[in-house]
């Protein structure tokens, strides 16, 4: 199974992914590389940039609850 396909399985299960938990879960290096690969596809996957208490900002992604389909990968 490609990056692409877990991460949307995660996704479409109504998981929240952050570069952290994709390197951890499934080896992931370049989470934002393969959100912005599937958004082209016209996947409606959403972001927001979070801070920590030591100033630092990642991004986390989702599926917004109408647009997940468990079950589903592509």
């Amino acid at each position: 199974m490609s990056y692409k396909q877990i991460i949307m399985k995660k996704l479409h299960a109504g998981e929240i992914i952050s570069p952290l938990t994709a390197l951890k879960d499934f080896g992931c290096l370049s989470l934002a590389q393969r959100i912005s690969e599937l958004r082209a596809k016209g996947e409606p996957i959403k972001s927001e940039l979070v801070k920590t208490s030591e100033g630092k900002k990642y991004s986390i992604y989702w599926l917004e609850p109408k647009d997940r389909k468990p079950n589903k990968c592509k």
